[in-house]
């Protein structure tokens, strides 16, 4: 990859671009980290079609196979890469988060629950989200190995769960606030694949 002070992070301010820190920022990576995209389906959207929902969609997540799990309508809609549905089944009309662990297992998170799924769409399980007296307000859920991570805008923490749903622990204070601000009402989670 050619890089000068005109590249992107340095644009206009003739600061350090390739390979240093621009504007005291991290070091840029080495190699080639540019890549093509292509259009290859449009999913979504307001309408009556397969691929479309009447009121909205609440969430996507990646699954194997590049297969995109989409969220809306109170059903989990799955797309082929090349934006076919390849199947779909009923959620609850208060389905609010979607993830898919590596195994293909959807999780779909609901007030107070998380709900598994097969990759097939078959109920698998699910599990009690929250505490005792608290049930969570679960807007994203994250999936790696054993771990569930349920983030609970209710008490403002991120409840980490076994693949039982057992309660494993919290991140975030049991203060008012839990340690992360809300504006928007919404906590969001993810992990990193490495």
């Amino acid at each position: 990859m050619q890089t000068s002070k005109e590249d992107t992070g340095a644009r206009g301010r003739g600061e350090k671009a390739a390979g240093g820190v621009a504007g005291g920022g991290l070091p840029r990576p080495k190699g080639d980290l540019e890549k093509e995209y292509a259009l290859a389906a449009v999913i979504g959207g307001k309408g009556e079609a397969g691929h479309q929902f009447r009121r909205s969609l609440v969430g996507i997540a990646a699954g194997p196979g590049d297969r995109i799990h989409a969220l809306g309508d109170g059903e989990v809609k799955v797309f082929e890469p090349g934006g076919l549905i390849a199947r779909r089944w009923k959620a609850g009309d208060d389905a609010a988060s979607i993830a898919v662990g590596p195994d293909g297992r959807v999780y779909i998170g609901r007030p107070g629950r998380v709900d598994v799924f097969g990759a097939d769409g078959a109920q698998a399980g699910g599990f009690a989200a929250g505490e005792p007296g608290k049930p969570a307000a679960v807007t994203a859920i994250a999936v790696r190995g054993d771990t569930v991570l349920v983030a609970d805008a209710a008490t403002r923490r991120i409840h980490r769960h076994g693949p039982a749903g057992d309660l494993l622990g919290s991140i975030g204070t049991a203060l008012k606030t839990g340690g992360f601000m809300l504006p928007n009402r919404s906590l969001d989670v993810a992990i990193a694949a490495d």
